[in-house]
């Protein structure tokens, strides 16, 4: 961004419209700064259009994931300027549902700023993302230079833009399909646009396959019926595809090696590639010989020909599901039977050579080009996939197997990229060497996983694969309705981010062999948990070491200021100061309602608690410790309730990241923890009060 604005600064070039460079802090504070700059700065007014510059990794080409909304003019920008196009809407679809757990300034200001823009990331080595190894030896040579040669492109442009000059409100029109076709060539067209291509394709295979395959069955009857019987195989041998997947995962987990492919990628092949291309060339040949007829028996390319049509037929119906859903990422199934079908019909020609018995090489090799272009891209997008997700399952949650995602990532990939390619199994006089090496290949692999020899991190820092704990030094205090502590306890919380808890760590800590996990405290709000974020549905196992009482500099204090009771509503002000970041958590007895709070004009937004009920989490944080922050809450109480009744539980938590080496406990953890382990150490005192 520097580089950029020097050149821009310097340039002998006047531009029409001004640029803000924004630099902001406070991301991991729920991204903080980009919202009090879009909501409170006087510029916010004037701002028409962004760029957002993130990462979720290092180095590597930056992915345009996210553009918009209903702004396609920004679209055609990077489309046409952009010197190296890096970007797929398969993104936007992805993020846009929630399945990335992360966030970005652009979903500021866009929702709160209202102003439409373009989100580019880092998405390449996501498994030094917020570690030790997050630093300039990390991104490789060429990637700023790359990355700048796009942005300066894309930012000159929109800076003398005649859009921005003329108003972007009469370019608004919807949503846009966008994809780069191997980094080469960027292709961007309105989602209308994607409706018609998508209906014309579908549309194109009913009929071309109705015409093409009257001439090889004796009639129309007998030819629907191959058709229908053969999607049926297609269906079973996902089916059996999914139960393959689902036979790997058991027994990954019955043998405790799940995540084996997390430091080592390329296992995915072996434990989950060979085996669902075994079981697809098993079922193919086992259900489509019972669709041999004389005539096909004597030639197995009409059957080839009859798979072909249901594969055709089938991912039409995938096609016009999703664009009924108005999923952009349909663009992946419809290129896949554009090409298949106009090959198809090139070809039709020199399939009925073949028929006759002569030129077989020529028409296997217009088979394989046919179906090269599209499976390119499949892959293409595959590497894309599993190097943006599988480094994400190191900090995804410690409450379900990634193996369930790895699986059906693997699934859908294999089901794209095999599609048309299965249908040479039925002209292929034997398969069994073929068969052989794939069980081959997924015992070698198991084998590997099963003996620890393919170990899930590393802690190598040319190729680091980190595992993430958060580690916090706890003091816990509950207190009654008069205000008197009843209850404290300290320990030491080992928050593990993956799956695999602390499993391999226990010889390393001798201590984590007996540590329990901890136990939700339904006596206080969100568990008694001093949680920095909201996510505790999704981290919920922590291992508990004993520990002291911590040495804290900055104290956490609540005070109920006042409390003014009116008809059946109570409003109560509160006074908090503590360390530079505060959590408060609030959870109202049953029967209350939160019908205001001074935090915001929206209506409060509430959170799972942990024990099936729900809690108001106030994520507050700055650069300083917090002096004397003021709130209040405008609570509904029932006609039951008397006057001592209490109404709210309020958690207060302040966290202390700068302090952390004033904790023996923690410095004794960090020093027995393994090299391929990379903590996150603080020290947090949790309050719990009632009124």
């Amino acid at each position: 961004m520097l580089e950029i604005l020097q050149n821009l600064a310097t340039s002998p070039y006047s531009l029409r419209h001004d640029i803000i460079f924004l630099f902001n802090g406070a991301e991991e504070n729920v991204l903080q700064a980009s919202h009090g700059f879009i909501t409170q700065h006087p510029w916010r007014k004037n701002i028409k259009a962004f760029i957002n510059l993130d990462a979720a990794g290092a180095g590597g080409r930056e992915l345009v994931f996210q553009t918009g909304p209903d702004h396609p003019w920004l679209l055609r920008a990077y489309a046409q300027h952009a010197v190296h196009p890096f970007a797929t809407v398969i993104g936007q679809d992805v993020f846009q549902a929630e399945l990335i757990p992360s966030d970005t300034d652009f979903r500021i200001f866009r929702d709160f700023g209202n102003i439409p823009g373009v989100d580019i990331a880092y998405v390449s080595n996501g498994y030094v993302y917020h570690t030790k190894y997050d630093n300039l030896d990390s991104i490789p040579p060429g990637c700023i230079q790359r990355s700048g040669d796009n942005i300066q492109a894309l930012a000159t442009h929109l800076a003398n833009s005649s859009t921005l000059h003329n108003g972007i409100e009469q370019d608004r029109h919807g949503k846009m399909v966008f994809f780069d076709l191997l980094g080469l060539v960027m292709v961007a067209y309105p989602a209308r646009v994607g409706v018609i291509l998508n209906s014309v394709v579908v549309g194109a295979v009913f009929l071309s396959t109705l015409c093409r395959r009257r001439q090889d069955f004796p009639s129309h009857q007998m030819y629907v019926s191959k058709v229908l019987r053969a999607v049926g195989v297609i269906f079973v041998s996902y089916l059996a595809i999914l139960l393959t997947i689902v036979f790997v995962i058991l027994l990954l987990t019955l043998t405790k090696s799940e995540m084996s492919w997390y430091a080592n990628p390329a296992l995915i092949g072996g434990l989950y590639w060979a085996p669902s291309f075994y079981i697809i060339t098993v079922v193919h040949r086992w259900l489509g010989g019972k669709l041999h007829t004389v005539d096909s028996k004597a030639n197995p390319w009409i059957l080839e020909g009859v798979f072909f049509d249901a594969n055709l037929l089938m991912w039409s119906m995938v096609i016009a599901v999703l664009t009924l859903k108005g999923i952009g990422s349909a663009y992946m199934p419809m290129l896949s039977v554009m090409f298949a079908l106009l090959g198809r019909n090139i070809m039709w020609k020199g399939m009925k050579t073949l028929r006759e018995g002569t030129k077989t090489m020529l028409v296997l090799t217009a088979y394989i080009c046919m179906t090269i272009v599209p499976l390119t891209i499949m892959l293409y997008l595959m590497f894309l996939g599993y190097g943006i997700f599988l480094p994400i399952m190191g900090r995804s949650g410690n409450l379900i197997t990634p193996e369930l995602f790895v699986g059906f990532l693997t699934f859908i990939v294999v089901a794209l990229a095999t599609n048309y390619l299965v249908c040479l199994i039925h002209v292929c006089r034997s398969l069994k060497y073929t068969q052989a090496f794939l069980l081959l290949v997924f015992a070698a692999s198991l084998a590997a996983v099963v003996s620890r020899v393919a170990f899930p991190y590393s802690g190598d820092p040319a190729r680091p694969a980190p595992k993430r704990i958060l580690l916090e030094h706890v003091t816990r205090t509950k207190h009654d309705q008069s205000g008197a502590a009843v209850d404290h306890d300290t320990y030491l919380s080992v928050l593990p981010l993956d799956y695999l808890g602390v499993r391999h760590m226990e010889s390393y800590i001798p201590a984590l062999k007996d540590a329990p996990i901890a136990e939700c405290r339904k006596d206080m709000p969100y568990c008694g948990y001093p949680y920095y974020l909201p996510l505790l549905h999704v981290f919920r196992h922590q291992w508990i070491l004993p520990g002291g009482e911590p040495d804290i500099d900055v104290e956490t204090t609540f005070h109920l200021n006042s409390r003014v009771k009116k008809a059946d509503h109570q409003n109560l002000t509160f006074t908090v100061s503590g360390p530079s970041h505060v959590n408060v958590f609030i959870s109202l007895r049953e029967g209350v309602e939160m019908a205001r709070w001074s935090l915001s004009k929206e209506k409060p937004l509430k959170t799972h608690d942990g024990t099936g009920g729900w809690v108001y989490f106030i994520c507050y944080g700055g650069g300083e410790p917090q002096d004397h922050w003021q709130f209040w809450l405008d609570l509904k109480v029932p006609d039951s309730f008397s006057n001592t009744d209490p109404v709210v539980d309020i958690g207060v938590a302040g966290l202390h990241y700068t302090d952390f080496k004033k904790s023996p406990e923690i410095l004794e953890f960090l020093r027995q923890e393994p090299d391929w382990v990379y903590s996150i150490p603080f020290l947090g005192a949790y309050d719990s009060w009632i009124f």
